[in-house]
């Protein structure tokens, strides 16, 4: 029952994150003009570990129309790792196409010299 009313809160936080998202800070600029963002009010934990939601915007809209991709990100900072927790994507009108809620399960994912990820670290880690 626990773990079903944590899905359920979960999954009402990445409905409403448009909402609820105010302080989007531009944190890099990737390969093809990508911008990443993350949400500063978001950011929590302690210990060099830290669950943050991700904003990325496309400089127009790829085949499937999406424009946009958020993602809740789990941070380890003495690691250099990450692990996307959730994600969901979003068309040029702002309106939900998919999400998908991916849990804990998922590999860790390491920070490479010079990356877009890098920056995102140095800016939650620092």
């Amino acid at each position: 029952m626990l773990k079903t009313l944590i899905i359920a809160g979960f999954a009402t936080i990445l409905v409403t994150l448009p909402a609820a998202a105010e302080n989007w800070v531009l944190v890099a600029i990737g390969q093809g003009e990508i911008q990443h963002y993350i949400d500063t009010e978001s950011v929590r934990g302690s210990k060099g570990s830290y669950l943050l939601w991700r904003l990325s915007i496309l400089p127009e809209p790829d085949e499937k129309g999406i424009l946009a991709t958020k993602s809740y990100i789990y941070m380890i900072c003495p690691l250099r790792a990450w692990q996307r927790r959730a994600y969901a994507h979003f068309n040029a009108q702002g309106e939900l196409l998919s999400r998908e809620e991916l849990g804990d399960n998922q590999p860790l994912q390491f920070f490479t010299s010079g990356s877009v990820g890098e920056g995102l670290w140095k800016f939650v880690c620092n």
